[in-house]
């Protein structure tokens, strides 16, 4: 069975970003030039956005973390890009386990946080609800 996305996000996921925030460190404490270390940020935007919101594809997310791995190595070789590269297995790992819980039916649940309480009056406010 193939996994739907959801046509609407459900809100901001704090904790899948704060994860991705490891293997982002991981890039900036390469220390490349600007002119080099923006075309990894480039890839790394496109997996940020895809996991900030929800309504994301495991397919799509496997797609775009093996383009950071190749485009990491491109830059900085094997040897130099292992703190990236283990930060990135840490992160797939994670969103493994998360892919399969949702696939039960049984997501991770959110924590409320004020913006999500400010987006949810906001959406009932928008149904007249």
């Amino acid at each position: 069975m193939t996994w739907k996305p959801s046509n609407e996000p459900m809100r901001y996921d704090r904790a899948r970003a704060a994860q991705f925030d490891l293997v982002k460190a991981a890039i900036q404490s390469l220390g490349l030039p600007l002119i080099r270390v923006r075309k990894l940020n480039g890839i790394v935007n496109a997996i940020a956005m895809q996991i900030e919101d929800g309504g994301d594809s495991p397919d799509v997310n496997h797609l775009l973390l093996d383009a950071l791995r190749a485009a990491v190595i491109h830059q900085v070789g094997e040897d130099g890009a292992e703190p990236v590269l283990r930060a990135i297995e840490v992160f797939r790992q994670i969103e493994a386990q998360r892919w399969e819980r949702v696939k039960a039916g049984t997501p991770p649940p959110l924590e409320d946080q004020p913006d999500d309480l400010v987006e949810k009056r906001h959406r009932a406010l928008e149904q007249n609800d």
